[in-house]
C-alpha cells in the first residue's frame, strides 16, 4: 500500500531533447531601411501581406481636402409681402491663383473644373463641411421724425438639392403669411417644394437703436447696433455632390444636386428695410 502511494505521488519526469528552429537565409528583396542585410525571412502569417514595407501605399493615404473660399459684401432687401430678393449674393472668390476675383452667384459650393486651389478633379466631390461666418447691420435711419423703432434680422442657411443649374428664389422656400412683419418670421413653404430644401441653419435677432441725435427741427438720426453669426453644416458622412463640365469658373449654373446658400430679411417696425452682410465661407471638400 505504501509503496503504491509513492508510485502514484511521483511525477513523470520529461526529458529534454534539443530542438531545431529551420530559417531560410534565401536572398529576398529589399522591402525598406528597416530590414537590412541580416533579416531573416520566415515566412507570410496567416492575415499577414507578402510585401512588408514601412511605406504608405496609395490607397492608405486619407483624400487631400481641399478648400473654397466665397467673400459676401452685400445688402438684401426683400420685398416684403414675399422672401422675394432675399438671396444673399457674393462678392469675390478665391480663384485657383489665390488670389481674390469677382464673384456674384449665391452658390457657396465649387463648381469650377480643374485642379487648382477651388476647383473640383472631375464632376464630383465629396462635402465634409461648410462654415460661414460674418456680421450684419442695419443702415442709419435718416431725418425721422421720431425715434424709429428697433430693426429685426433673419439669416438661414439654405440646402437645394434639386438645382439642376439655377438659383432657387426665396419666395419658392419660405412660405408668406401676410405682412412683412409676420412674413418674416414664417416657416418653409412644403405645400409646393417638401423635400427639396433644407434649412440647415437659422440666425434671428432684434438690433437695437445704438444712437439717436436731433439734427434739425423735429428731426432725428438712428443708428444700430450689429450683429455677428457664425453657421457650421458638418454632415456626418461626407456628402457626395456632382457639378456640371465645362466650368472654368465657378458658377451657379454648375450645380447639378446640391447648392448651399443664405438668405436674409431684415424688417423695421412693419416695413422691410435693407441689411447689410459682409462675411466669409470656406467649403472643405475632397474629389
Amino acid at each position: 500500500m505504501a509503496e503504491r502511494m509513492q508510485t502514484q505521488g511521483m511525477k513523470r519526469r520529461r526529458t529534454a531533447y534539443p530542438t531545431t528552429t529551420r530559417t531560410s537565409t534565401v536572398s529576398r528583396p529589399y522591402y525598406g531601411p528597416g530590414y537590412g542585410p541580416g533579416y531573416v525571412w520566415r515566412g507570410p502569417g496567416r492575415t499577414r501581406s507578402l510585401t512588408r514595407s514601412r511605406y504608405y501605399s496609395s490607397v492608405n493615404f486619407p483624400p487631400e481636402t481641399k478648400y473654397f473660399d466665397v467673400g459676401i459684401n452685400a445688402s438684401v432687401t426683400v420685398a416684403g409681402t414675399t422672401w422675394a430678393d432675399s438671396e444673399v449674393p457674393a462678392s469675390n472668390y478665391v480663384n485657383s491663383s489665390g488670389t481674390a476675383a469677382v464673384y456674384t452667384d449665391s452658390a457657396l459650393l465649387p463648381t469650377a473644373i480643374g485642379s487648382g486651389y477651388g476647383e473640383v478633379n472631375g464632376n464630383r466631390f465629396r462635402l465634409k463641411k461648410l462654415r460661414v461666418r460674418g456680421r450684419a447691420f442695419a443702415n442709419a435711419a435718416m431725418d425721422q421724425a421720431d425715434v424709429v423703432a428697433p430693426a429685426a434680422v433673419r439669416i438661414i442657411l439654405v440646402m437645394d438639392e434639386q438645382p439642376n443649374g439655377a438659383q432657387a428664389q426665396g419666395e419658392d422656400i419660405m412660405q408668406d403669411i401676410g405682412a412683412a412683419n409676420e412674413n418674416m418670421y414664417s416657416y418653409q413653404r412644403v405645400a409646393e417644394s417638401s423635400g427639396r430644401f433644407r434649412i440647415l441653419k437659422d440666425h434671428t435677432t432684434i438690433l437695437d437703436v445704438s444712437a439717436a441725435a436731433t439734427d434739425g427741427t423735429n428731426t432725428s438720426s438712428n443708428n444700430y447696433y450689429g450683429t455677428s453669426f457664425s453657421f457650421l453644416y458638418q454632415p456626418k458622412v461626407p456628402k457626395v455632390v456632382n457639378i456640371k463640365s465645362g466650368n472654368a469658373t465657378p458658377n451657379v449654373s454648375g450645380t447639378v444636386d446640391c447648392n448651399i446658400f443664405l438668405l436674409a430679411y431684415c424688417v423695421r417696425g412693419t416695413t422691410a428695410s435693407a441689411i447689410n452682410i459682409v462675411a466669409a465661407s470656406r467649403a472643405y471638400y475632397c474629389d
